[in-house]
């Protein structure tokens, strides 16, 4: 800070670090940089990492996170992360997001840009950078207003409470059938009960000493709320959740007989 720059950069903060590590180098730092100079964080990030550092003091940020998820298909509202591949939107008419006045959301409806993606039209994804980038503006125009009338610390309470991370739906499924699809691969086709009164069918690479006809019976814990994908010619909707091992597969941990199909995981 005695060189008297312009401004000044925090770095190397956002390349595997942990959250909390950032937030404590930045606490470290801030007393040594000047007050009437502007603190950029590079590299950051999330919006709660964003309202994290506004609180200890950094100004203003880069990261290509809002435009590299948007290409994939993941947006930021105001009601927390999306993604939009997911099998829910195929129908859906409303906006990305409902509180949003952003160009895309004024014009277009989940359905038709989650088409757009399904269609592999490049269009999908420049919508998605628009909102997304809309978004991140839109919430540091909230957080300088915040400041300046005074309510910082209630904003930011509100906003970190906003969940990011898109939950996963895990379910408890009992294997009513268990086909092998792919010796080479110890590759399954699993029907399974998963309490809704409909069979779910999984395709799954898996590690057991069982046989199909021993898996029958058997209680797995899947992700429930995913896209229908096709692996091996069959419609898999939905995943096993199982620790993986190696090249080989999974290893399934199966649970006890006690549990009822349909349960869902907190």
């Amino acid at each position: 800070s005695q060189l008297d720059l312009p401004g000044y950069a925090l770095g190397g903060l956002a390349v595997g670090e942990s959250a909390e590590e950032m937030y404590r180098v930045i606490e470290v730092c801030e007393p040594y940089m000047p007050k009437d100079k502007p603190r950029y964080l590079m590299g950051v990030g999330t919006p709660v990492n964003i309202l994290e550092a506004v609180d200890r003091g950094v100004d203003f940020f880069d990261c290509v996170m809002p435009s590299r998820n948007a290409r994939h298909g993941n947006l930021f509202t105001s009601q927390g992360l999306m993604n939009l591949n997911n099998f829910k939107y195929q129908l859906d008419p409303r906006p990305i997001d409902e509180n949003c006045d952003c160009p895309v959301c004024q014009t277009y409806s989940r359905a038709y840009i989650r088409h757009l993606f399904k269609a592999r039209e490049l269009l999908g994804m420049r919508l998605c950078v628009i909102h997304n980038l809309y978004f991140y503006n839109k919430l540091m125009e909230k957080i300088r207003n915040a400041i300046t009338e005074g309510n910082w610390k209630t904003f930011k309470e509100e906003q970190v409470s906003i969940d990011y991370f898109e939950k996963l739906d895990l379910r408890v499924c009992e294997i009513v059938k268990a086909q092998e699809i792919r010796k080479s691969h110890s590759c399954l086709k699993l029907t399974l009960d998963d309490g809704s009164g409909e069979n779910r069918v999984i395709v799954s690479s898996i590690k057991s000493e069982y046989t199909c006809e021993q898996l029958i019976g058997k209680k797995i814990i899947v992700v429930a709320n995913l896209e229908p994908a096709r692996f091996s010619g069959v419609q898999s909707n939905g995943m096993l959740l199982a620790a993986t091992n190696g090249a080989c597969g999974c290893q399934v941990v199966f649970l006890p007989d006690c549990v009822p199909a349909g349960t869902q995981i907190k």
